[in-house]
């Protein structure tokens, strides 16, 4: 998970030093009130899961464990002050190519102000 938290930060960073420069948004970070949060985790499909057949990633680790490093990861870098501010989310984890997911191993990560 430690590399994963640092993917995080440093994903975060890029998209705010963009968000930053644009001279159309300026959201102003750390985010301030109740934010709305939607996670798609795409995770590694094993070689032994088949081939033909629908299979779900339902093994370790835990959707919560992945939800925690992503929260812990977007407050310390800066994106959010708190993960209590967090007040609506939704989130999944499945395989590449699945309805949504991402083509290998990763997440897409969208945060909304709630005004």
């Amino acid at each position: 998970m430690k590399d994963w938290r640092a993917d995080v930060r440093q994903a975060a960073a890029a998209v705010m030093r963009d968000l930053q420069a644009s001279v159309l948004l300026d959201p102003g970070f750390p985010l301030d009130g109740p934010l709305a949060v939607t996670v798609l985790f795409t995770v590694a499909r094993p070689a032994s899961a088949p081939k033909r057949k629908r299979t779900w990633p339902c093994k370790r680790p835990d959707l919560d464990k992945y939800l925690r490093s992503v929260f812990d990861s977007l407050t310390s870098s800066g994106v959010f002050r708190d993960d209590a501010q967090i007040v609506q989310l939704t989130a999944a984890k499945d395989y590449p190519g699945d309805a949504g997911m991402l083509g290998a191993p990763g997440a897409v990560i969208t945060i909304r102000a709630i005004s």
